[in-house]
């Protein structure tokens, strides 16, 4: 509140020296009305830093909750909350215009890659993995994807309009490909 009370201040200062005011009135409503302006603007974020650990929570619950018999129940009840609604899983036939190895290669260290990310490159061999990948997004219409195992390779993908919160969108996706990846080794009989 202090911080607000301060910024006010100083936006009404930096107002008022464009155009000094007629009257103390005058002063007075610039004042009111950059310390409402502020106000609405700390409401405003305060909802949707709330809203988004409301849906952070949601989506820990729906993950904890789900359905873990197979890697098929496990991706249809995990993906009912955001960011993972809308995921679809390619595997088997859906990869087959494509080079495996290229694809698992495409990931690098990660478990998650975006499109955007896809377009640095440094070498020959990771732009021929890249550009597979980056193939397999844009005939699906998404805009991540998310490694579940290499061998069958399982990969998930997602479409994430424009969101916000991208940084906790991927940390939530890792959390799914870790779980994912338990339930695919526990079906193939690996100790995970």
């Amino acid at each position: 509140m202090a911080l607000a009370a301060t910024t006010s201040l100083l936006l009404t200062g930096a107002l008022l020296r464009l155009r000094p005011p007629a009257s103390l009135l005058e002063a007075e409503g610039v004042l009111a009305i950059t310390v409402s302006a502020l106000l609405a603007l700390s409401v405003l974020l305060r909802l949707q830093s709330g809203g988004g650990d409301q849906q952070r929570r949601l989506f820990e619950q729906t993950l904890a909750t789900a359905d873990t018999t197979d890697l098929g129940r496990f991706i249809d009840t995990a993906s009912r909350a955001a960011p993972l609604q809308g995921l679809v899983l390619a595997e088997g036939a859906d990869l087959s215009a494509y080079d495996p190895a290229l694809l698992h290669a495409a990931f690098a260290d990660d478990v998650v890659m975006d499109l955007t990310r896809l377009n640095h490159a440094p070498s020959e061999a990771e732009r021929d993995a890249r550009e597979q990948l980056r193939d397999l997004l844009r005939r699906h219409a998404s805009t991540h994807a998310i490694l579940i195992n290499a061998a069958p390779l399982r990969i998930a993908l997602i479409a994430l309009g424009g969101s916000t919160r991208a940084e906790e969108d991927e940390r939530a996706m890792a959390l799914f490909q870790k779980m994912a990846a338990m339930v695919t080794a526990r079906d193939a009989g690996d100790p995970a």
